[in-house]
């Protein structure tokens, strides 16, 4: 008969950048609230406002800024949409571990 081999904690811990580049279902609610709140913080703060500012500025108009801005706005969104998925994955998953009592 084999033993299971004997998980180290380490093992449970997701990597920050795991979870800002790619998020994933397997977070905790801290996490998921986390990935949430950076990524409207990045649309609100920083790729919305300095990508209108770029853009109403004809004069002084610098497409690299527009793209860099879009981008982080884009990547605001995904990080917005992967930290809903994951409260949604938690709360599912959540309701099942109740009704299996």
């Amino acid at each position: 008969m084999q033993s299971k081999p004997k998980r180290d904690e380490s093992d449970s811990k997701i990597p920050l950048d795991h979870i800002l580049f790619k998020g994933g279902t397997n977070l905790t609610m801290f996490q998921s609230v986390g990935l949430l709140s950076i990524g409207l913080a990045f649309i609100l703060f920083i790729g919305l406002p300095l990508f209108l500012w770029q853009w109403w500025r004809p004069d002084q108009r610098n497409i690299q800024a527009i793209v860099a801005c879009a981008t982080m706005t884009l990547w605001g969104v995904v990080m917005v949409g992967n930290g809903i998925a994951a409260i949604f994955h938690h709360k599912k998953r959540k309701r099942l571990l109740w009704k299996s009592d």
